[in-house]
Parts: structure tokens; sequence; C-alpha cells
């Protein structure tokens, strides 16, 4: 009989990440008859907006507002405590805060608690200063290193997390699961192909999907794209915000570079008109141990992957199943051709098999959570 679940997470975003990494694992629980109830805790800032996103797909979902100030996030376990959650269920932390206030509050001899890791924290902070000015830059470390090793079992998004945290913690339990950033099938399930101004027939497209935070590294991308846009049939299709970066190269190559801010539910519908799908970042622990959804969304829509040496797993996976290119900005030859019809089928069932939450690979592994 699968155990009670809670998915506990503090100080998210809710956007569409949390949507297809939050709600929809808690939905794919429900889903297969494990009873799982999401307990979020927001910022007070919006937190009646929020609370109402949530509970349109969640119903039953806990929401509380945070107390305010990060540095305070400790303050926090009171909401644990009103959760009231049941003895001998199973606790899943996404990061490292609320595993440590499920370690605070909850006793361990009558729940599990499971740390969900999603990156390097500490690295993370140290590479890219997600934390400044929040008053925690000292506690991070061990907030991390309890998260990681004082639980009972933990999730990693790549084997080179795991790594990491034999490397930094000397982590040496076997007492973990392999997940990495999945999508739901209704990611795929757009029918319409819009029009991309510009766009021709013989033209090979290339595009770039999702946010642009620091650790997407766009000045390294930026010399990357330069060297091919020297070729006339190249053209770049940014699914992103406005950019100072994206502005320059559009500026300097009128008409080949574009960008459009789309809808979440409508993403889909511009990948598969292109050819390839960039994910190049410097090297740096935090993108070594990570897992982009955007490498999912890339291979749902049957694009290449132009992708950098060290990045998760992904790149070692890219060249042994021949799902893209390495590549690096210090190449400057690299030759492209179109993709063609039966590739992209291959790489869209590769994704389908591996990134899908439907997927038995995915969804079989979550679901064993619920026996531990």
């Amino acid at each position: 009989m699968p155990k009670r679940i809670y998915y506990l997470t503090f100080d998210d975003i809710p956007d569409a990440i949390y949507k297809s990494q939050v709600i929809d694992v808690v939905n794919l629980f429900k889903e297969n008859d494990v009873d799982c109830q999401l307990v979020t805790i927001f910022s007070a800032k919006g937190f009646k907006k929020n609370k109402a996103w949530v509970k349109k797909y969640v119903p039953d979902a806990k929401v509380y507002p945070s107390v305010p100030k990060l540095k305070n996030w400790r303050k926090n376990k009171l909401y644990l405590k009103l959760a009231k959650m049941k003895p001998g269920s199973i606790v899943i932390c996404r990061g490292i805060m609320p595993t440590n206030l499920a370690l605070m509050v909850l006793d361990p001899k009558k729940y599990t608690i499971v740390y969900d890791g999603r990156g390097a924290i500490l690295a993370e902070n140290e590479e890219y200063h997600v934390y400044a000015g929040a008053g925690i830059d000292d506690q991070v470390e061990e907030i991390e290193r309890r998260a990681i090793l004082e639980t009972d079992y933990r999730i990693s998004v790549s084997n080179q997390l795991i790594e990491h945290w034999k490397d930094k913690y000397g982590y040496k339990s076997e007492k973990h699961i392999l997940i990495p950033c999945s999508l739901n099938a209704d990611f795929e399930e757009g029918n319409q192909t819009p029009k991309i101004p510009g766009l021709e027939s013989e033209d090979i497209l290339i595009t770039y999907a999702g946010s642009l935070g620091g650790w997407q590294s766009l000045d390294y991308l930026k010399s990357f794209l330069e060297g091919l846009l020297e070729k006339p049939n190249i053209k770049i299709l940014f699914l992103s915000r406005e950019n100072a970066i994206v502005t320059e190269l559009q500026q300097k190559y009128e008409g080949r570079v574009l960008r459009m801010f789309v809808p979440v539910n409508e993403v889909s519908s511009y990948l598969k008109q292109a050819d390839y799908g960039l994910l190049i970042r410097e090297k740096s622990t935090t993108n070594k141990v990570a897992s982009p959804v955007k490498f999912a969304e890339y291979l749902a829509s049957g694009l290449k992957v132009l992708i950098s040496p060290e990045l998760g797993d992904f790149s070692d996976l890219t060249v042994t199943h021949d799902l893209g290119i390495l590549v690096s900005p210090d190449i400057t030859d690299l030759e492209l051709k179109k993709v063609e019809a039966s590739e992209r089928e291959r790489i869209i069932q590769f994704g389908k098999e591996n990134f899908l939450k439907s997927s038995p690979k995915i969804k079989d592994a979550y679901l064993s959570l619920a026996e531990l």
C-alpha cells in the first residue's frame, strides 16, 4: 500500500517551472492513486493571487504566506505544525530550506524525509549570487549539508549532482534516485503552426527558449552565435523576454536574429519549426550538475541540441545517442544542415521515452518514492 506523501516547497516562484516540476508531480501521484498533498509557502507579496493560482490546479493544497525576509526562513516552521502532516508519511522537500524546516519540526522516527535536490546550492550562491542581500550567505553551506546528509532519502536531477555531493559533503549513502527535469505530455499538444516573421523554407533555424538568467551565460553564447551568423542561411530565434545582448545581435544582423515572447502553451509550436536548440553555458559547478528542462523541451520538439561540454549528464547523453552537437565558442567552422523528418521523429521518440512524466521511466521513478 503506497504511503501518504506531502510535497513541501518554500520560497518558490509560481511560474511555468513550478507548474511543471511541482504541481504536475503532485498530480502525477494523485492520478496514480497515491495520496499526495502539496504544502507550499509563498512570499507574502502577491500571496492571494498566487494561492488562487495553485488552488486552480491542486484544490486541496495547503498554501501559506512566508514570514517576511528570507533571513527569517526558520520562523516558517510554524506552517509545518499547522499543516498537521500525518505520522507515517513521506515528506518530499523541494530544496534545502524546506528540507531543513522538516528536519527541525518533524520527528524522524515518525516521518520519512526526502530531499529533492535541484542543484548545487552553495555553488549557485558563490557563482551567481542567488541569495545576494538576503542575509543568509553564511548559512547556505550548513543548510545544504544537513539536507544532503541528514535526510532519509534523496532525489537528484543528475548523476553529476550526486558526484558533487560526494566530493563536497562526503556523501556516501546509496539512498537516492535519479529523476531529471521532465515534461508533461501537454507540452507538445499544440497543433497550430504560427508564422515566424522572415523565416524561409531554406533557412536553418536555431532557437533559444527560456529565461536569460546569469547561469545562461549569454556573453559566452554571444561569440558562438556571431560565428554561426557569418553563414547567410542561419537564423536565430530567441523565445524570451527583451535582453540587451539579444538586441545588440538583432541590430548587427538585421532580419536574422528574431525575438518573440509567447505564452508557455505556445512554445512547442515555435520550437517545432526550428532545426536546433541552443543549450550553451559557461563551465561552472552550477552548470556541471544541472538538468535544464529546455533539453527535454528541445528533444520533445524534434530539435538537435547544440550543447556545451560538462552540462549535467546531458553533454555525454547528446554524444552517446546522437542528439546534437557538442560545441564551444571557439568552434568557428561548424557546418549545420537542416534536420530531416526521420531524424526529428527519432529524437522525439527518445525524448518521450526519457523525459515525459507519463513515460514508464519517469513515472515509475516517482511512484517508487511512495514505497519508501
